[in-house]
């Protein structure tokens, strides 16, 4: 049986280790998940023929033998350069940067380049990635080809070792670029083929390490995430002990419930980097919990797929007004009044130009201020100010805040009190009349677990104490998930920091809610297809782990994106074309 995963009201795109600033919760607008790519544009790179800079770095015997190691699997690279190299002394771990020709050669054409990153103990690869201008394509290899190279360069690099590892399902795509002066661009994309380590058989998650893959073939990239050097299989539970995975599947079906609402714009297919390519207006059910299972205590693990909290109605008075900003001048101003933003000093960085939105159908206009870098008190701690409006109407679509001066600070007013504050604001901007929609809210300390100790936790690793609430209409009853109005509102300051207009697009059609499946038999389909199995957990949040790991029964890795039509009670595959 093939799986999938489901898309919910809400993308909650979070690893263990991210310092996630306002990740949102099920029930809450549409969060679109963004791959960056990182601009390649360093000056590195292979062979121990000449070293750059003239201090004349040598590779020590054990350095070499590391880097050859890497040439006999990957021998593109004998034809590189080493241009510098890293001081292992301060990180436990040395970098050698490689490059076609040299530090001095001219000219803007783009070179082959590679960096590799080395435990300085063991000789292990840590991280790895390499850009040669003729494998440049914006395509991606098929999930079969890129595991299948994968898993060859991995039994090269670990050889027997290479079997204490399971290949993911799932894949990642990636992708960066190279720009010269004169505008020329091209760009790399790469499938990313998760490893993960085995003990006692069973998969450690967020641990192991990625293989990137072009559309060739060629191996791109390598990224250790955690080593399992000194990792004593005495730390993990013993998976005799487990309960049995029909009592785990009960346990979980009593956690799940499902819930109705709307997407006037649900996917159909995926572009690379999760752009949708194709969408409709959809009636869907989305459960409400997709956490994990503790395997030997029988019950849900405290983690971020937990339900955070249940939405409430609230009956709201609006009054139809606009946010209208037609010019720079008119968008300082607009800041400065209607959102208390302290605008003195605060530089434009560049003149707005249209662009149109993912959806294709309206031109936007991009403002983006921010303090100037002449001011010293403010090069620690910049403000940056933007502002998204109709290129046509100057009617503002949204604005954000970043200010880091609140970050590690302790929130001054609660949850109820900024709810209210944000309340307070959208009303004005809501269709004219009483209006009931569905609240959403969420803040940000909520995403800091039990078991970290926030005294160890640097400041600036704090996220900023903001409090989020998504204003969701409803249709026939039923929330409309992604158009609903978002304000944030800081703890600290107790103003408003971001801002989303919503509302209904009178343009779309949404179906009928008469004639629904019943939630039960939404979620029997949900169950069915979203089977659970047996791994192992041990997050990481802000440097910290809990004392062991977890043995939990959590949801099989996914090969796609689904949702389940709640009007024929059936699981819906997003297609996902990454070429």
């Amino acid at each position: 049986m093939k799986k999938h995963r489901m898309v919910t009201g809400a993308v909650l795109a979070l690893t263990f280790s991210i310092w996630a600033a306002s990740p949102a919760p099920a029930g809450a607008n549409e969060a679109v998940v963004s791959v960056q790519a990182q601009a390649s544009s360093r000056t590195e790179e292979a062979s121990s023929v000449q070293i750059f800079p003239a201090s004349e770095v040598k590779l020590t015997e054990s350095q070499q033998k590391s880097l050859d190691k890497i040439y006999y699997i990957l021998p593109e690279l004998r034809k590189l350069n080493v241009q510098y190299i890293t001081d292992p002394e301060s990180e436990g771990n040395w970098s050698v940067f490689l490059r076609e020709g040299s530090l001095t050669s001219p000219g803007d054409r783009p070179e082959s380049s590679a960096r590799l990153e080395f435990d300085a103990g063991s000789g292990e690869l840590i991280d790895f990635d390499f850009h040669n201008p003729q494998w440049a394509s914006e395509k991606t290899p098929s999930p079969e080809l890129a595991k299948q190279k994968a898993a060859e360069f991995v039994r090269q690099l670990l050889g027997d070792k290479a079997d204490q590892y399971k290949v993911g399902e799932n894949l990642g795509y990636s992708g960066s670029s190279h720009s010269d002066d004169k505008g020329n661009q091209i760009n790399w994309t790469a499938a990313s083929v998760q490893f993960n380590p085995l003990i006692h058989g069973v998969p450690l998650l967020n641990w192991g390490f990625r293989v990137n893959v072009d559309v060739a073939g060629h191996i791109t990239g390598f990224s250790q995430q955690d080593s399992m050097q000194d990792l004593s299989e005495t730390f993990f539970p013993d998976p005799k002990n487990a309960i049995s995975l029909e009592e785990a599947e009960r346990k979980y079906a009593q956690e799940v419930q499902m819930k109705l609402s709307y997407r006037q714009q649900q996917p159909l297919s995926y572009r690379m980097m999760g752009q949708p390519a194709e969408t409709r207006p959809a009636l869907v059910y989305t459960p409400n919990f997709q956490g994990s299972i503790d395997a030997l205590a029988g019950e849900p693990v405290e983690d971020l797929g937990y339900v955070l909290g249940q939405p409430e109605r609230r009956v709201l008075t609006g009054e139809g007004k606009e946010l209208v900003a037609r010019t720079p001048e008119e968008g300082v101003k607009l800041l400065a009044e209607k959102f208390g933003v302290d605008m003195n000093n605060m530089e434009l960085l560049r003149s707005p130009e249209d662009r149109i939105d993912s959806q294709g159908k309206r031109n936007i206009k991009d403002y983006t201020w921010r303090t100037p870098y002449d001011l010293q008190e403010d090069r620690e701690n910049p403000r940056y100010v933007t502002l998204h409006t109709e290129a046509d109407t100057g009617k503002v679509l949204s604005f954000s805040l970043q200010d880091e001066a609140s970050r590690g600070k302790e929130g001054k007013i609660t949850l109820e009190t900024a709810r209210q504050k944000a309340v307070q604001f959208v009303q004005p901007y809501l269709e004219p009349g009483s209006v009931e929609m569905e609240l959403v809210s969420w803040s940000s300390g909520q995403f800091i677990l039990s078991w970290v100790d926030q005294s160890k936790i640097d400041l600036d690793q704090l996220p900023v104490p903001i409090s989020h609430f998504v204003f969701q209409p409803l249709h026939q009853g039923i929330p409309v998930v992604d158009r609903g109005y978002s304000v944030s509102v800081n703890e600290v300051t107790g103003k408003v920091v971001s801002y989303v207009q919503g509302g209904l697009d009178p343009a779309v059609e949404l179906p009928d809610a008469q004639g629904v499946v019943a939630a039960e038999v939404a979620k029997a389909e949900y169950l069915k297809t979203h089977p659970l199995r047996l791994v192992y957990l041990w997050p990481e949040w802000f440097g910290q782990r809990p004392p062991a790991p977890n043995l939990v029964y959590t949801l099989e890795e996914a090969l796609g994106a689904t949702y389940i039509d709640a009007l024929t009670g059936k699981t819906v595959i997003i297609e996902e074309n990454n070429q």
